[in-house]
């Protein structure tokens, strides 16, 4: 006689029930996100019509060494009910389509206009008219969901974006996907222009000491200064971090801190700044603008000029006197040995000596917290705003100058978050949860496949993992190993509670340096504020609210920052063809997708594709696979889907 199986009964279905946002990856997978408990990964079979940022229930099938694997049994709430793309034909089914700028969703939905009667298109030759869309225009849809896995998602028109073509058409097209807040409208500018600062007890800041702002060529805003003082001995000197002092014009729960607190950060695209707060006060109020006084909130770091460790710290509001504006590459042109006569030598000579102080607090920092050594090369656009064209492409990595103020902005932070500590006061601090064993293991794996064998080892710890970043770093690949065991860590995130930040190996860390594009830097400030003149700072459970929608704005602004980065890269290359340049890259053959071959290419700080059908067999006696270095050319640039696609160099 046949056993019968035991089936789970109602009871034992229900606790396996779980409820979370779900995140579809391009590939057809899923994961659901549900608080606390690990990641619920979903296998596309079992996704069913769920799209990324829906709310699901989901039901708990199966544990393996990676966690909880599930299916979704129902669809609690929609994230999101239009998308952006651009108008197209899908000539495969020979229908009008939307193309979506999301990756996740299907390279083409069909597309339903609305019916125009004739008064209709009467209006639309109307200037004020909405547009009446075209081919290739970017437009916003709203989706039409299924009723089950077997109908497919569609999409209705709702607007015209923009007209195709430019990239002011694809940064609005992003702006419009991600939500992205509009830039500060003329009158909130004025009004802001009008705000007088608070009153506080103000150190005055010698004027005839050296202070300076170091910042990217193209900064509009100086959020931060550093100065240096004698100490009480000869191996002792004091730095001085002093910060733009945002909190005496911005009071927590007013117009501009609510505005401040939607926005979350200052959205940096390419060819664009959205800026967290009116540029009245960002670029021009509070700025640390040289030669005029400024109100800062200051941080004056006692340190040991030999070993570099900080042995104190000393928290107040000053007004002081920028002396020099630097751009790094000018800081960089000193430290090199360049010797400008337009710059008096006290204040090259306190550039300098800065620079040996934070070589020797790096140094510190090295031995002693054992943070990681995640040194990457970043490819940029180089656009110019004014005119919205792309002038190039350009590669760079952290430099001694980006070193020296990174030194001073981590001490000063980690000064103020020890002070919020130790005075339990409610904060947002930065943390930054331990890699998973499995991720890793995952990663350890990855990397022999490409040949790397016992050079991996074991990566239990930040001093192992740095000892493998450092065996790696002659290699052709160093990049790219670097770059996909970056992928391997969890983001970093904000909360009220100060726990370990393991890429830096800090227990109290916390955002204070950079007030003006970052609302936890600002909250901060705030709360010291209230402290300083005896008000009634946030509370905890504010400040835990507070922190989850930092993080949730920061992750929003970062993968638009990166799709239109991205995707103006491509439109370049595009430009770049179309003027007839044939177009030949070195690049590392990743892993094989479902697509072919994914090979990244560090000259454009790109991950492109070889589809299945152009991958050799072998050329030259060799069989591309991951890990080989290899030479491929531009075959296809598609701006819209984010996309590149390529073919063997000889083909």
């Amino acid at each position: 006689m046949k056993k019968k199986k035991n089936k789970p009964n109602k009871a034992d279905r229900a606790q396996s029930l779980r409820e979370g946002v779900i995140s579809v990856h391009q590939r057809g997978f899923a994961f659901v996100s549900i608080g606390e408990e690990k990641d619920v990964f979903i296998p596309p079979a079992n996704v069913k019509t769920a799209i990324t940022d829906d709310r699901v229930k989901v039901r708990i099938e199966s544990e393996d060494e990676r966690g909880p694997v599930g299916k979704v049994v129902e669809i609690v709430e929609r994230g999101r009910r239009e998308i952006i793309g651009v108008m197209s034909y899908d000539e495969d089914n020979g229908q009008l389509a939307v193309r979506p700028l999301r990756r996740d969703l299907p390279d083409f939905l069909p597309l339903k206009l609305p019916s125009q009667k004739k008064s209709d298109r009467k209006d639309s030759q109307k200037k004020s008219a909405p547009m009446v869309p075209e081919e290739g225009d970017w437009i916003s849809a709203s989706l039409q969901f299924p009723r089950s896995a077997r109908q497919q998602l569609r999409a209705r028109f709702v607007r015209v974006i923009s007209r195709p073509g430019t990239i002011s058409a694809d940064l609005d097209a992003i702006a419009a996907e991600f939500a992205l807040p509009p830039e500060y409208s003329q009158e909130e500018n004025c009004r802001a222009a009008t705000l007088a600062p608070q009153d506080v007890h103000r150190e005055i800041i010698d004027p005839d000491a050296v202070i300076v702002t170091i910042d990217p060529e193209d900064a509009k805003d100086f959020d931060d200064a550093i100065s240096l003082h004698p100490g009480p001995s000869s191996d002792v000197m004091i730095a001085g971090v002093h910060i733009a002092d945002l909190a005496a014009y911005i009071l927590p729960g007013t117009e501009f801190d609510q505005m401040a607190a939607e926005r979350g950060f200052t959205a940096y695209l390419p060819g664009r700044t959205l800026h967290m707060l009116p540029p009245a006060l960002a670029a021009e109020q509070c700025s640390l603008k040289q030669g005029v006084e400024n109100l800062a909130h200051s941080v004056f770091l006692t340190i040991d000029c030999n070993s570099g460790e900080v042995l104190d710290s000393r928290r107040c509001h000053t007004r002081l006197t920028v002396s020099k504006r630097f751009s790094f590459e000018q800081v960089q042109g000193l430290i090199d040995g360049e010797s400008p006569s337009n710059i008096p030598e006290k204040v090259v000579s306190t550039v300098l000596n800065l620079n040996h102080l934070a070589a020797a607090m790096r140094r510190w920092r090295a031995k002693n917290e054992q943070f990681l050594h995640l040194e990457t090369r970043e490819v940029r656009v180089v656009c110019d705003e004014s005119e919205a064209a792309i002038k190039g492409l350009k590669r760079a990595g952290a430099s001694a100058a980006d070193h020296l103020v990174e030194e001073f902005m981590l001490a000063a932070n980690v000064a103020v978050a020890k002070e919020l500590k130790a005075r339990e006061l409610g904060g947002i601090f930065r943390i930054h949860p331990e890699p998973k064993a499995v991720d890793i293991e995952e990663f350890i794996q990855w990397a022999r496949e490409i040949g790397l064998g016992r050079t991996v080892g074991k990566l239990d710890g930040r001093e192992r993992v740095n000892a493998f970043l450092g065996r790696i770093k002659e290699r052709h690949d160093a990049e790219i190993i670097t770059s996909m065991f970056l992928r391997t860590l969890n983001r970093a995130v904000y909360s009220s509670v100060p726990t370990l930040h393991y890429g830096l190996g800090k227990e109290d860390y916390c955002h204070f340096t950079s007030p003006i594009r970052r609302y936890p830097d600002l909250l901060v400030h705030q709360q010291l504020w209230a402290a300083d003149r005896g008000d009634k700072p946030r509370s905890v459970e504010e400040c835990t609210q507070k922190a989850v929608n930092c993080t949730t704005q920061e992750k929003n602004i970062d993968e638009a920052s990166f799709a239109a980065m991205d995707r103006l890269k491509i439109r370049y290359i595009q430009e770049l063809r179309m003027r007839g340049e044939r177009l030949i890259y070195e690049g590392i053959v990743l892993r094989r997708t479902g697509e072919g071959l994914q090979i990244f290419l560090p000259d454009l700080g790109l991950f492109s594709i070889l589809p299945k059908k152009a991958i050799p067999k072998k050329e030259s006696g060799k069989v591309w696979k991951s890990g080989h270095l290899v030479y491929v050319k531009v075959h296809k640039a598609n701006p819209v889907r984010g996309q590149l696609l390529v073919a063997p160099a000889g083909a």
